[in-house]
């Protein structure tokens, strides 16, 4: 469960146009602090999801990553997770799967302290990429 922060609008060949097209200030306003996410606190009350954790994927992405796709899935979503923390949205889908994968490999309750800690500053400060934790994910992922 999510607030909507964009628009459905589509192109003449009925594909939806990019984020940046369907997003409107008030969209935009909620997806930046990340308020758009608020809703999901229910998911976790009734046990769907967890605080921390990979965030849901679509069960067409899943197949689509192969083997990679079920281990990161072996681990309830999250609301925020080391990807959330560590880039997110400015990253490319393969270096969130790597973060992914390190956080389910390397999750304890001082990491997940971590991130919730560092999730209110990306509400504050935005998204920064850590080529420190990227670097960590990619070398301890098995091939792509």
């Amino acid at each position: 469960m999510k607030f909507r922060s964009m628009s459905d609008a589509r192109d003449a060949e009925g594909r939806p146009l990019s984020d940046a097209e369907r997003t409107g200030r008030f969209g935009l306003l909620l997806r930046r602090t990340r308020l758009d996410e608020l809703p999901e606190f229910w998911n976790i009350l009734i046990g769907d999801m967890s605080l921390i954790g990979p965030r849901p994927i679509l069960p067409e992405t899943i197949d689509a990553l192969g083997e990679r796709g079920v281990r990161r899935c072996s681990v309830r979503p999250g609301l925020t997770g080391w990807a959330q923390i560590s880039g997110n949205a400015i990253l490319s889908n393969d270096d969130k799967l790597d973060l992914d994968l390190w956080y389910i490999a390397n999750r304890s309750a001082w990491v997940d302290l971590k991130i919730i800690a560092e999730t209110v500053l990306v509400m504050i400060l935005g998204d920064r990429i850590s080529e420190r934790r990227l670097s960590a994910a990619r070398q301890s992922a098995p091939e792509r």
